[in-house]
Order: C-alpha cells, then structure tokens, then sequence
C-alpha cells in the first residue's frame, strides 16, 4: 500500500481563522472554510502526548499527508460530524499548532500537521463562513 493512499482515507475541511472588530466594537473571529482536503487523521497516544507536553506543546491530534499541504499555524481543521458531515456547528475543530515533514535523503515521504483540539466552548465567538473568493490553486488543494 502506498503511502499516498494511506494519507487520503479521511477528508478534512480546511479554514483561515481572521479577527474582524464586531458589532459592539468587541474583537470576533472567523473562520473562512477554505476547501476539503485528503489526508489521514490519528490522535496521539498518551506517550507521544507527555513528549510534545515535554516540550512545551499542547498536541492531541496528527494529521498525515502524501504532499505538502501548505498549512501553517494560522490555518484552523475541521472534521465533518460522522452523522451530519454538512452542518458545521457539529464539525471538530482544531488548530494548528505545526507542521514538519518525514523524509530521507532525496526523498519527502508525507506531511505531518500537528493540532490540538478546539473545545465548543473556546469557540464562542467564531463563525464558520464560505469564503467564495478562495483560491481553488493553492498548493493544499494540488
């Protein structure tokens, strides 16, 4: 089995999360639905857990692609609600806290996009709205 297929089982939505000044001059925070995106989704065990706790991150999910997806930290991912995948209240939300790649020499095997989960309650505040002027050619969605 490849590793590009390994890397495409789960589908992501990806956002840009921007602050806007609100209504009562109050800071609100969207999140501009970007695409969906390939890629496969794990959570991380206890032990890779106290390791990115050890250094000082707060990681609980890894999400692993077959090429670079171009997500950097001010990108936000949702994952569709198994049972309603088309209503966004009911999508987990995480943010991205970094991304590296696995290579050898000459050779870039997959992307991995660390995130830690965003609870519904941290996310009071933030809309999810369908940016229509989104790039469809952006190097994630290639």
């Amino acid at each position: 089995m490849s590793i590009k297929s390994k890397c495409s089982k789960d589908t992501i939505n990806l956002y840009l999360k921007t602050a806007t000044t609100g209504p009562t001059l109050g800071v609100q925070y969207v999140l501009h639905f970007l695409g969906a995106v390939k890629c496969c989704v794990q959570s991380l065990s206890a032990s890779e857990v106290l390791d990115y706790s050890a250094r000082g991150m707060k990681v609980d999910w890894q999400f692993f692609f077959s090429s670079d997806p171009g997500i950097t930290p001010q990108n936000h991912i949702g994952i569709p609600d198994v049972i309603n995948p088309t209503d966004a209240t009911k999508e987990k939300i995480f943010h991205v806290k970094g991304a590296y790649s696995e290579d050898r020499p000459g050779k870039q095997l997959m992307w991995v996009v660390l995130g830690e989960f965003v609870s519904t309650r941290d996310r009071t505040g933030c809309d999810v709205v369908v940016d229509d002027d989104a790039d469809s050619s952006s190097s994630w969605m290639q």
